[in-house]
């Protein structure tokens, strides 16, 4: 039977307003960059999406910062629209998709107000509470009562328009900076009118807006507002000026949805979606003291890593729901897993942002540890192979683990080599950074416990060399050998204090760590049914790194030379030294292979050198990108935009060539002239 009595509290029932859902988990408002780029319509990969997380289990899903005007207040390209009523059908389109798996829905709806897309104003100017000395009069201009009234209608429009498509609940938008919120801080608000200076002042349009829209919507639709209870600034607004918002707002909401944080400094950003470097919970304490003063559910939000922390919460009071997004997106079945009991089972967030960091230039979320994320309308499930295959990986680390894993549930018979006594590669050295730490482990033993179980033959100890490997007569074999770095560049531990431009936190050595990190975990995010050309072919990155640190700027300048410049210093500088050395390892698979073949007997060929095309799928024959089809039929789904992005390791595929072909191919090549020769 299910072991959900581990978490009773997250799985007790909960109504608000009309809407009973069937657990205290939800999921927190995302954009996921999948509505149309102009317009904001409703894509099949959007209502894909918003499946994969009514399947994981939540008892709502809820649409993340859906703008009342595209054209003055939108902050998100690829945000949904619900400002025309040609929206309604699309917007029941996602009602469909959601309600079929028994989850509620609801909709972020918003003003951005000073932090409106420039590119999206056309001209017009983003309205604002207040202009403080240090905005352009040009792109900003001070909010005038008219305008007030004009904001309030298009906010209970969007309302009524989410309640005729059928939503359970709309979320107004209440925090981190946007119009409605900065009319509560003193900050962003010293008008002189009857809208600013007292608090009771500065809070008069947020309530005029809560309560139009309830009279809009009626009684039959949940209203949820979000708010910062803490913006984390100096002279920002207080909690005890929440507290006395919600108290009045509490007879037209249904439920308060207690953020953090502030939108215009980078500093105070990162208590919006707290990364690794912030503690852990940070809004819960004041959530509690604010649940305490409220008749009303209180949802609480931020930097909570678990499912039993989430329960924990509940029990203790501290809040009513719990609301995750990160975790959900790490995996999409945490829900149903805790349910189940498999707690054990569910794959970590690594608190990396890297879901958030790709909505906000315009692309589609995506995800460090989860690579069906985001292509969902692809790869709903892992599908099961046609033909069952012997596969070889060669290769413990991240990208070996999740290949050896994938290729068994689609039923392939898998046998590992790693060299080291112990899985994890470089994943290893990327736990020891003191901020990392707790998160990277996390990972790393989920990673080995999911290997080390999935049913693949695992041989640690064993360095794998062309006639082990073929002794096991393989049908395929993937190399996921990992990469190097210089040594110059490689983070020390202690210093990884500095921030970039956005306020999240990195490493003081930024590009050097992000290289490494981001490459390795995006190397391992691929399927094998898109991993065939698996792992490490990362010569390329590499080299651009060794040519950077040693000054080759015109190599650096121009990427594609980068490996012919490293090929020069390497024969400079001698096959012994240190650096060189280790990116000519990443060519020494295929000189053994090599060398084996031309002495005769089998040896493993590069699919490129075979004599018969392998087929291609359209981007490939029309020259916009190198996906290819694997023999099965799956697409190498993202291996162009992988390697448009300089994202992880690209690696080569192999297959098993007869003697006989393989001297055949040696002699041709020997003959052709050297120009010629690849």
């Amino acid at each position: 039977m299910p072991s959900f009595n581990d978490f009773p509290h997250i799985f007790t029932p909960i109504k608000i307003r009309n809407v009973e859902l069937k657990n205290r988990l939800v999921f927190s408002p995302v954009v996921s960059g999948h509505a149309g780029v102009v317009d904001g319509q409703v894509t099949e990969a959007l209502v894909q999406f918003l499946g994969a997380q009514a399947r994981s289990g939540v008892g709502m899903v809820t649409i993340g910062a859906s703008s009342v005007d595209q054209g003055r207040a939108r902050d998100f390209f690829g945000s949904l629209s619900v400002c025309k009523d040609e929206d309604i059908p699309g917007l029941h389109r996602l009602v469909e998709e959601v309600h079929r798996y028994g989850a509620a829905i609801s909709c972020e709806i918003l003003h951005a107000g000073r932090i409106a897309q420039p590119n999206a104003l056309a001209g017009r100017k983003a309205w604002v509470p207040w202009l403080t000395p240090d905005m352009d009069p040009d792109l900003f201009e001070e909010i005038t009562e008219e305008q007030m009234d004009e904001v309030i209608d298009l906010f209970c429009k969007a309302a009524v328009r989410l309640r005729d498509a059928g939503f359970d609940m709309v979320l107004i938008h209440g925090a981190h900076g946007n119009l409605v919120s900065a009319f509560f801080s003193p900050l962003t608000n010293q008008r002189t009118d009857e809208y600013g200076g007292s608090f009771e002042n500065r809070m008069r349009f947020p309530l005029r807006l809560v309560k139009a829209v309830r009279e809009a919507v009626g009684d039959n639709m949940a209203i949820d507002f979000r708010i910062s209870q803490n913006e984390y600034v100096e002279g920002g607004t207080t909690l005890e000026d929440v507290i006395t918002f919600l108290k009045a707002a509490q007879e037209y909401i249904d439920d308060a949805n207690l953020s953090g944080g502030w939108i215009f400094d980078p500093v105070y950003v990162k208590y919006m979606m707290p990364g690794y470097p912030q503690e852990l919970c940070l809004n819960i304490p004041r959530t509690a003291i604010v649940r305490e003063q409220l008749d009303i559910p209180v949802t609480c939000v931020g930097n909570i890593p678990d499912v039993k922390t989430a329960e924990h919460i509940l029990a203790e009071g501290k809040a009513d729901i719990v609301a995750f997004a990160r975790n959900i997106l790490a995996d999409m079945d945490l829900v149903n897993k805790a349910y189940r009991g498999e707690e054990d089972t569910i794959r970590p967030c690594l608190r990396c942002i890297e879901c958030a960091s790709r909505p906000a230039v315009g692309g589609g979320v995506r995800c460090s540890v989860n690579p069906q994320l985001g292509r969902e309308l692809y790869y709903r499930e892992v599908p099961e192979a046609r033909v069952k295959k012997k596969v070889v990986v060669i290769g413990g680390g991240p990208a070996g683990m999740m290949a050896a894993q994938t290729a068994v549930k689609r039923g392939h018979d898998v046998v590992l080599f790693e060299r080291d006594k112990e899985l994890g590669g470089r994943l290893k050295e990327a736990s020891v950074l003191f901020c990392k730490e707790p998160y990277h482990k996390r990972y790393l033993a989920w990673d080995r416990r999911e290997t080390l179980g999935c049913g693949a033959d695992i041989r640690l100890g064993v360095e794998a060399t062309p006639d082990l490997v073929m002794a096991e007569n393989p049908d395929e074999v993937i190399v996921a050998i990992g990469g190097e770095l210089p040594a110059d560049t490689r983070c020390k531990r202690g210093q990884c204090h500095h921030r970039n431009g956005s306020g999240f936190g990195t490493c003081a050595h930024w590009q050097a760590c992000r290289h490494r990190g981001w490459r390795f975990f995006r190397a391992r995010m691929r399927h094998p049914a898109r991993l065939r050309r698996a792992c490490c072919h990362d010569h390329r990155r590499a080299a651009r790194g060794q040519a950077l640190a040693r000054g080759h700027e015109r190599a650096a300048q121009r990427p594609h030379r980068a490996t012919r410049s490293l090929r020069r210093a390497t024969r400079r500088r001698g096959h012994g030294e240190g650096d060189s050395r280790r990116v000519r390892r990443v060519h020494a698979w295929w000189r053994g292979f090599r060398d084996s073949r031309r002495h005769g007997g089998h040896g493993l060929r590069p699919a490129s050198q075979q004599g018969a095309r392998r087929p291609v799928c359209g981007d490939d024959a029309s020259g916009h990108g190198r996906r290819r089809c694997a023999p099965d039929g799956q697409h190498l789904l993202g291996e162009h935009e992988r390697l448009r992005r300089g994202g992880g390791a690209v690696g080569r595929r192999f297959s098993i060539a007869p003697a006989s072909a393989s001297a055949g191919a040696v002699r041709r090549r020997e003959a052709m002239p050297p120009r010629q020769r690849s």
